[in-house]
């Protein structure tokens, strides 16, 4: 990767790790291109989408799917990136603590 490069339309990062762990991923509460939604937000994504709240003992499950054997960077093309995401829209979810994301 060219440092300087721009992204956002052209190119989009996914990062691998072999011990990726979300609450590791500073800002630790916020959102972070290329990283989970912090584990705070499971429940109130849960809640958005009319689903039950997520057992806490099993939240950490979700780091796997950012773990890999090896350390990596996927690298998408924007139009790839589009392709994949036609149809899905962004929506505001109230995060707690007065704040929507």
């Amino acid at each position: 990767i060219v440092p300087g490069l721009p992204t956002g339309e052209l190119i989009q990062l996914v990062h691998f790790h072999p011990s990726y762990t979300r609450s590791s991923v500073e800002p630790v509460d916020s959102l972070h291109y290329g990283h989970l939604p912090p584990t705070s937000w499971l429940n109130p994504m849960a809640a958005h989408l009319g689903q039950p709240p997520v057992d806490q003992s099993l939240a950490s499950y979700q780091d796997y799917q950012r773990r890999s054997p090896f350390p990596m960077i996927n690298v998408l093309r924007g139009d790839q990136l589009a392709k994949a995401t036609v149809g899905t829209r962004v929506q505001s979810l109230d995060v707690g603590g007065g704040r929507r994301v």
